[in-house]
């Protein structure tokens, strides 16, 4: 989708050629606390990042409030046993990081069957519709989702960090095995 609202141009050419750096921390982390995202932000910043990608509406209102001038593309991980799909899975979480000051919405935007059984790239056109004035970043694993996410309103796409193969299950659905969350440096591109 070829944006035209001079401000969304704005805020994409602001990123343009540049690093967004992501900021996470878990609570069941040894590197968590409280301000400890707030501090990775401020060297990010230092470092020159255009960017922030930030997890959970509480972490996005802390680097909000620190007001270091990047943008802060939002997302909200939430994990089940029986998917692969944790990035900003519902419109729940979409509301809670919209609500919390995320300038940009990340998005699961794969093929993957969510929780709810529904596909995760089902759920750009519901975002696009309830919240027209910010920017879609959408995770894609392949040349399709990529091109559904984009033909369905997201401005932003980039290759999910990892490929996450078909995840193991038993004979009654139930996921057997996971696997560890990364810290990886992404690229994206205007789409």
């Amino acid at each position: 989708m070829k944006t035209q609202d001079p401000k969304k141009k704005a805020l994409l050419e602001s990123l343009r050629g540049g690093l967004i750096v992501s900021c996470q921390t878990q609570k069941d982390e040894p590197i968590y606390t409280p301000d400890m995202v707030v501090k990775m932000a401020e060297c990010a910043k230092w470092a020159g990042a255009v960017g922030l990608r930030i997890n959970s509406p509480e972490q996005i209102r802390q680097v909000k409030e620190a007001n270091l001038g990047l943008p802060i593309i939002g997302l909200y991980k939430v994990w089940h046993d029986d998917t692969c799909v944790f990035i900003t899975p519902t419109m729940k979480e979409v509301d809670a990081i919209v609500e919390a000051g995320a300038d940009i919405i990340a998005l699961d935007c794969t093929n993957e069957t969510t929780h709810e059984g529904t596909q995760a790239w089902d759920l750009i056109k519901e975002v696009r519709k309830k919240y027209p004035d910010h920017l879609i970043f959408a995770d894609c694993a392949t040349i399709e989702e990529a091109k559904r996410a984009s033909d369905n309103g997201a401005e932003i796409v980039r290759r999910r960090f990892m490929d996450i193969p078909p995840l193991p299950k038993t004979s009654k659905g139930q996921i057997i095995a996971w696997w560890p969350r990364c810290v990886v440096s992404s690229v994206m591109r205007h789409v």
